[in-house]
């Protein structure tokens, strides 16, 4: 007896995620696991303060870090339930001497959208990715004077990501390209 897995089920699906408070990107990258190419890119950006997933409920809410981060974990949880990843794979957190209290924004975004990952289902991995591992498996280096430009040439560089994706890559923004780097280099580090 021959056991007939419906088409479906040949797309592992993974859900790349650059953090931010003001813009986080999003990306989604089907993958056919038999062939191990990809079938599907797409990618946009959230602006959490735009969002207003909680206008209704709370009425004349402010703009304050804890209310991004609710609207963004109330969107992220509407994408999780759309998409139904098999993975979410997030660029972390870094510590940059310029700006100090950055990263204990991205590290409190980060932790509360894998909360929500997890509480929408358990058994996702979240996974985190350094920035530079990330660059490196895309192929952007680390050097440069514009680090984003230096992505966006390397996704531009990737045949089999332009080959598949959805949206004109000119019209994404940084972090849209970056979540894209981000799905991209938790497939393929390993390799």
């Amino acid at each position: 007896m021959s056991l007939h897995v419906p088409e479906h089920f040949k797309i592992f699906r993974v859900m790349g995620f650059d953090p931010g408070l003001v813009n986080a990107g999003v990306s989604i990258i089907d993958v056919d696991y038999t062939t191990k190419r990809l079938v599907s890119v797409t990618a946009f950006t959230l602006v959490p303060a735009r969002l207003d997933t909680y206008q209704n409920v709370y009425p004349g809410i402010d703009d304050s870090p804890i209310n991004r981060i609710y609207r963004l974990t109330a969107a992220f949880r509407y994408l999780l339930e759309f998409y139904n990843p098999c993975t979410v794979a997030s660029e972390d957190a870094f510590y940059h001497p310029k700006m100090p209290n950055a990263y204990g924004v991205l590290r409190d975004v980060i932790m509360a959208v894998r909360n929500e990952t997890h509480s929408y289902n358990y058994n996702i991995p979240f996974v985190l990715i350094e920035p530079r591992a990330v660059k490196k498996v895309v192929g952007a280096g680390i050097d440069g004077v514009d680090k984003k430009q230096l992505v966006k040439e390397a996704i531009r560089r990737k045949a089999e990501i332009m080959s598949v994706m959805q949206v004109d890559l000119n019209l994404l923004d940084q972090h849209a390209i970056d979540a894209i780097a981000v799905a991209y280099s938790m497939l393929f580090s390993s390799q």
